[in-house]
């Protein structure tokens, strides 16, 4: 599961970059098809026929999980291009969404709802589902965002740019046996402190950047990545449920996912507002030292021999990839919000034991 989480948001650039670029960008969506069909024969196969319970569905609660959810994801989406709180209709959902999801919650409260609300009395789970939200708020910028650093700040084809960032993806899913069974041997909340840090320091690296990088360095940095993830992914997935009753697993598993699904939602957001606007910030700071008194553009219109045509693409780039530099600064001061947390985890009590649900 925690590889299926991870390998996700990894593989879906290089197969965007490769399908963009020899297909057609209409082709990202008709690949699911296939892939939906063979999944629906998959599971009508191979599901087992289980003892059928019948249950109660707070309808109420669901309306509104479906309109505060609904709403909440439409203010983040379309918050950037309008403006956010400038726009009225941005304001209005974020208050239909805030209304809904307070009503959802006074369900939940009263032990009406769809969700098992009694999954929040324990610690780990708690402190689990916080981890993956604001951990997934501070990545988003370094991965959905990155292969277009790629594309506009290095010129890198848009195939080539997600072969690049391939080897994120390639040290995962080779890494995730050996965390699995390091943390049969180990304490899980070691481990996960340990990939919180590899990933800090590839937030770090990926702070000091130029426009002259290597290749190389980039993919150490996607490489650091993909191990940093794994092992924080897979080693909260196993103290998450510590402590939890089995019968809470399925509602615990549908929280946690939301609170993942709404931190890439609400990172995106983030990054996108910062990139569009700390772009125009430095596209003007950078704009208002072109004087003739200034060394430095002396020295551009000597390189550019004396075409003034060519500063504009230079200084849209430089304005780019400073942007994208400010989106890392902040991915890594925000990993100091849940680098602590695995220090506060309850212990899982038979580390060999453990299994991922």
């Amino acid at each position: 599961y925690s590889l299926c989480i991870v390998l996700g948001p990894i593989i879906g650039p290089v197969m965007g970059g490769a399908i963009t670029q020899h297909l057609d960008w209409r082709w990202i969506f008709y690949v699911n098809v296939p892939i939906c069909v063979i999944g629906f024969l998959i599971v009508y196969l191979l599901m087992e026929n289980g003892q059928v319970k019948d249950t109660k569905v707070d309808y109420i609660s669901f309306l509104f999980m479906i309109i505060g959810v609904g709403f909440l994801e439409f203010f983040l989406d379309e918050g950037n291009q309008s403006n956010w709180f400038e726009s009225p209709m941005i304001l209005i959902s974020l208050v239909t969404a805030i209304i809904s999801i307070g009503f959802f919650i006074w369900r939940g409260l009263l032990g009406k709802s769809v969700v098992n609300f009694k999954v929040f009395r324990y610690k780990n789970f708690v402190l689990s589902c916080f981890a993956v939200l604001v951990f997934m708020i501070m990545i988003i910028g370094s991965f959905a965002f990155f292969p277009t650093l790629l594309q506009q700040g290095y010129g890198y084809p848009v195939d080539t740019a997600g072969y690049i960032t391939a080897p994120r993806g390639v040290a995962s899913f080779v890494m995730a046996p050996v965390i699995m069974r390091l943390s049969k041997m180990y304490d899980p909340r070691k481990l996960m402190f340990f990939g919180l840090i590899l990933f800090a320091l590839s937030a770090f690296l990926l702070t000091q950047l130029s426009t002259q990088q290597s290749t190389v360095f980039v993919v150490f940095i996607c490489i650091l990545q993909g191990i940093g993830m794994m092992g924080f992914f897979i080693n909260m997935m196993l103290v998450m449920y510590e402590s939890l009753p089995p019968e809470y697993n399925s509602d615990a598993s549908g929280v946690f996912n939301f609170f993942r699904n709404i931190g890439n939602s609400i990172g995106t957001a983030i990054a996108s507002t910062i990139l569009s606007r700390q772009q125009q910030v430095s596209w003007h700071d950078l704009t208002s030292n072109l004087t003739p008194y200034s060394r430095g553009f002396a020295r551009l219109l000597v390189n550019s021999g004396g075409n003034t045509s060519l500063i504009v693409p230079a200084l849209q780039q430089q304005s780019f990839f400073i942007a994208n530099l400010d989106v890392f600064v902040y991915s890594l001061v925000g990993l100091l919000l849940v680098i602590w947390i695995p220090f506060v985890l309850d212990k899982p009590q038979k580390i060999g034991e453990i299994t991922l649900e």
